[in-house]
């Protein structure tokens, strides 16, 4: 029996931290316009919270109950590969940061094509080499802020 209770309580720990997850989230469902985890779980591509319940997105949009395919070790899984990835953008952001604090170069995508261009900080005017947009600094948001 406290076999049981504990194996509850680790489960609502996991289902609050997937909950935290997909909250914080920057990233938008493709079909809910919702904050989400992208996965690749037996054919599903997303996690998302409809109401307080964690659901997962197939391919064509339709979402499902995490408890009829899930086992907590996916959910487990799942919870590691986001904070893995979530590490790595904190980590490009930095290595961006330090590029342009050390150069005076800033890395930037063009607000016409989305291609990534580097620009000197104190110029008034980019071109875009891939489509030869130009425009001012404001026209093209930095690749991480």
């Amino acid at each position: 029996m406290e076999y049981l209770k504990e194996l509850e309580g680790l489960e609502m720990k996991i289902h609050a931290n997937i909950k935290d997850l997909i909250s914080s989230s920057i990233i938008t469902s493709k079909h809910m316009n919702t904050p989400c985890i992208p996965i690749d779980v037996f054919g599903y591509i997303e996690l998302v919270l409809v109401g307080s319940e964690i659901r997962l997105v197939d391919s064509i949009g339709l979402h499902h109950s995490i408890d009829s395919d899930l086992e907590l070790t996916d959910l487990i899984d799942i919870i590691n590969v986001e904070n893995t990835r979530r590490f790595k953008i904190t980590e490009q952001y930095d290595l961006a940061q330090e590029i342009i604090s050390n150069s005076g170069i800033n890395i930037v995508t063009c607000g016409n094509c989305g291609s990534v261009v580097l620009h000197r900080t104190n110029v008034e005017e980019i071109t875009c080499v891939s489509c030869g947009f130009t425009s001012e600094p404001c026209d093209f948001p930095d690749l991480y802020y």
